[in-house]
């Protein structure tokens, strides 16, 4: 089981990754939000100049998955009827590197959308500031997708 979700998530991820692409502002407009931008924003203490893009962005996502497991609570609703799952939030980056207008795009029920919704919601009431994304040297409102697993935990998941 642990082993098809890691697929899911990899296939989830191929696919925002190809799905993205950069949106061309017009003239004028300062506040366009972008889906892929040159320099990809950054979560804290990833922005090691050693690492190259491909491994600031396993950072970020590593970091953001250790933030989101450290910090999610479990929807009592969710713990009750043992619902475990996948919901999806989509969030921004602002280019203040501020969290932004956080919203779930796929939503099990049961309390979870909610549930990943403050989640992401507390990084900014945390204080975690992220480095914005860039194009062209300018920073950019980046839109970021990320899956939240729900797993029970071991003693409450149904067949364990």
């Amino acid at each position: 089981m642990k082993a098809l979700s890691i697929l899911y998530f990899l296939l989830l991820t191929s696919f925002i990754t190809a799905q993205s692409k950069v949106t061309e502002p017009t003239a004028g407009e300062d506040n366009k939000v972008y889906k892929k931008v040159q320099q990809m924003p950054i979560y804290p203490g990833c922005d090691i100049p050693e690492f190259e893009e491909k491994d600031r962005r396993i950072c970020t996502d590593n970091f953001l998955r250790k933030f989101i497991t450290e910090n999610l609570v479990y929807p009592t609703e969710a713990l009750k009827y043992q619902r475990e799952g996948m919901t999806v939030v989509n969030f921004q980056i602002g280019k203040d590197g501020v969290v932004q207008n956080v919203k779930c795009m796929r939503d099990m029920g049961l309390g979870t959308g909610q549930a990943a919704i403050d989640v992401i919601e507390k990084m900014e009431k945390s204080g975690i500031i992220w480095n914005p994304g860039y194009e062209d040297g300018e920073p950019k409102i980046v839109a970021y997708i990320f899956p939240i697993s729900f797993n029970l935990p071991r003693a409450q998941a149904p067949g364990r």
